[in-house]
């Protein structure tokens, strides 16, 4: 494609874009991650705009690093334009640094995944909001080209790191699902820290037609083998839920797993949940792990109910706990790691504190994944020493 050099007015400049789209596209099945960028520059510099950048999220969530590294350097996501577009998931305009023509912000999705943000700058006179929606494509499909390049090079795991990572953190991250969902009836976003030095907590979700399938599971210790276990587990998990099997079912199947193949000297606590989409029922099964909480309004409540051996000590599997959830209500799983967080003074973070903090980031509008970085951000602000890792989850289930 030879792109229109004639992108003088707003229309032409969308059309333009539109075509820009559709050439990446095609051009999608022969490039790698390091070719994403350089290729959109190359479609995108005879239209007028210029330095256009790539910004990927760090695992730790705080920074927007670009891909591949740009003299701008990396933008921290709380004081940032670029972080503002991302914070609230919508286009971002202002003048241009250099004083000629403006600059655009544009949120990069795959899906309700939030990988970062397009940057760009173009002549004012031709952004309108034809063209803004026209970038917000164009960043979707970037988005949609990270996330399936990212297997076949390193480029991507190495811009989202900018510090080094323990090698249990390595297969942790080589595990986990996509980190936030969003559908019409129920939105979900987890988070799991320090996120390079990660061991034995982890997560894992399904999204079926009526049905979302949601466990956490937390492996005893804090070392390479602490994060084999949990992997064992989650993948004996998966593969129960996937031959449909009940949440007591899988519970004696990870027990059973986990004693064959480790003994009892190691175990893991777990939630294995399911959530019915249609009439917001959550039932549970609980191994030795905390219960879930409730966030309704600015209210955050426990959800207590039976509760096992952890998985891996040969327990029996508890009734299920249930609770019917109203629409708008937030659902929270965590891990123990939270409570044991130390603030200075050496107290522990504890779960009254942990009640408060959910309770005044539960009325916001914001996406589930805003509200839990935040969220996860503070935790470990506040603390000075993490001698665990923690997993926090949030579900949100609209009633639609």
């Amino acid at each position: 494609m030879d792109p229109s050099p004639n992108a003088a007015t707003p229309d032409a400049l969308a059309s333009a874009l539109v075509d820009v789209v559709r050439e990446l596209l095609r051009r999608s099945h022969v490039i790698g991650a390091h070719e994403i960028v350089p290729l959109l520059r190359r479609l995108t510099g005879p239209l007028g705009v210029r330095d256009a950048e790539l910004y990927l999220l760090d695992l730790d969530q705080r920074l927007l690093v670009p891909m591949p590294p740009s003299e701008r350097g990396a933008q921290r996501v709380d004081a940032s334009v670029s972080g503002r577009a991302f914070r609230s998931v919508r286009p971002v305009t202002v003048a241009a640094p250099e004083g000629d023509g403006v600059r655009v912000y544009v949120p990069a999705l795959d899906g309700a995944e939030r990988l970062g943000v397009l940057a760009l700058t173009a002549p004012e006179a031709v952004v309108d909001v034809a063209v803004v929606a026209a970038l917000e494509d164009l960043a979707s499909l970037l988005a949609l080209l990270v996330v399936s390049k990212q297997p076949i090079g390193d480029l991507v795991a190495r811009t989202r790191r900018v510090q080094p990572m323990d090698v249990a953190a390595e297969v942790r991250w080589m595990t986990v699902p996509p980190m936030s969902f969003q559908s019409e009836r129920v939105g979900l976003a987890g988070v799991l820290r320090p996120a390079y030095g990660v061991a034995g907590d982890a997560f894992d979700f399904a999204v079926d037609p009526d049905v979302l399938h949601l466990a956490v599971f937390d492996a005893v210790g804090h070392t390479l083998t602490s994060a084999r276990v949990a992997d064992l587990a989650l993948s004996v998990y998966r593969h129960g839920r996937r031959e449909g099997a009940s949440l007591d079912e899988l519970y004696r199947r990870i027990d059973e797993v986990l004693r064959a193949e480790i003994g009892e000297d190691l175990f893991v606590t777990a939630l294995l949940c399911r959530l019915q989409l249609d009439t917001g029922k959550l039932e549970w099964v609980c191994a030795g792990h905390p219960a879930p909480i409730r966030l309704r309004g600015t209210s955050a409540h426990e959800l207590d109910g039976p509760r096992s051996w952890p998985l891996g000590l040969g327990g029996e599997p508890p009734p299920l706990g249930w609770h019917d959830l109203e629409p708008g209500d937030r659902i929270v799983l965590y891990s123990d790691g939270v409570l044991d967080a130390r603030l200075p003074g050496r107290e522990a973070f504890g779960a009254e504190r942990l009640a408060d903090h959910l309770g005044r980031v539960g009325g916001t509008e914001e996406v589930p994944a805003e509200t839990l970085r935040r969220l996860a951000n503070e935790i470990q602000d506040l603390t000075v020493e993490l001698p665990d890792d923690f997993t926090l989850v949030v579900v949100h289930w609209t009633g639609a």
